[in-house]
């Protein structure tokens, strides 16, 4: 019985060679943060987007940045800013 159970304990403890995370597809969208007041301004939209300090912040939203805007040359500065979020 000892043995047994040193020998799952040792097996337990080998390192598993090769193990890949499947690769997820990117994304078709992402909704972004606007809120220059806030860290969160052009990032991932969340709840701390809306908010500066403990105030709600009027002038914040989330917008929708699809894939299609970010094909080809990102010549706009909102592309350019934000298109990396896609990838």
């Amino acid at each position: 019985m000892k043995k047994v159970l040193l020998a799952l304990l040792l097996a337990s403890c080998m390192p598993v060679e090769d193990f890949q995370e499947p690769q997820a597809d990117p994304p078709d969208h992402v909704w972004v943060c606007y809120n220059p007041n806030s860290e969160w301004h052009g990032s991932t939209c969340n709840e701390e987007c809306y908010w500066v300090g403990f105030e709600r912040s009027r002038e914040s939203f989330c917008w929708l940045l699809e894939k299609e805007s970010c094909t080809g040359d990102l010549e706009l500065q909102w592309q350019r800013e934000n298109c990396h979020l896609l990838e």
